[in-house]
């Protein structure tokens, strides 16, 4: 069992191509739910729908809507309580995809693709800021449905775009990680001579 094992790890490309994938499979896994909170915001459309949402256990299951939760139950905003709520809310699946795509990312691609994926996150990170702020700003809750909604269509365009290129990403490296498996390796044992020297 071990043997059979091996081959799928026995050379430095196989080990290399294998940690791409784990880290670009985590990254899927943590993008589609912010994809799914986008689908749903975008739905809410009153008062009912909006507290209907909280319910269910999809806000639950995001970095962002667990910080803006508690972020709106908040007494009193200083900058050590966002940053104690920032620090609460990391779960311990995000902070291990987080350093993998940190550790992986950069080696797996140019800096063109790396410079227009990380502007749009930090844009769209921008917007859902400023939607926050505004919607908890809001004179009355249809207006605060507007920004949740807009929340909503960010974390749809920022989950369709990362979403294609996790995908099309993990599709080059699963036809890297075939190529490096056609590599057979084989195990020499060092024979004792029984001559001195």
């Amino acid at each position: 069992m071990i043997e059979w094992l091996d081959q799928f790890v026995d050379t430095r490309a196989k080990r290399r191509h294998l940690l791409y994938l784990i880290a670009l499979s985590a990254c899927i896994l943590l993008v589609l739910p912010y994809l799914f909170l986008g689908l749903r915001l975008l739905q809410l459309s009153d008062y009912p729908s909006v507290f209907a949402l909280l319910k269910e256990p999809l806000i639950s299951q995001t970095f962002v809507s667990r910080i803006i939760l508690d972020t709106i139950s908040l007494a009193s905003f200083s900058f050590t309580k966002v940053i104690t709520v920032l620090l609460k809310e990391l779960r311990p699946f995000e902070v291990v995809t987080a350093l993998l795509f940190l550790l992986v990312f950069p080696a797996v691609e140019k800096k063109r693709s790396t410079t227009v994926v990380l502007s749009a996150a930090l844009l769209a990170a921008g917007g859902i800021f400023f939607c926050t702020w505004q919607g908890l700003s809001s004179t009355s809750l249809a207006q605060a449905v507007v920004y949740i909604r807009c929340i909503g269509g960010i974390l749809c365009v920022l989950g369709g775009l990362l979403l294609c290129f996790l995908f099309y990403y993990t599709r080059r490296q699963l036809k890297s990680y075939y190529l490096a498996l056609q590599i057979r390796v084989e195990e020499l044992e060092e024979q004792e001579t029984g001559g001195s020297l």
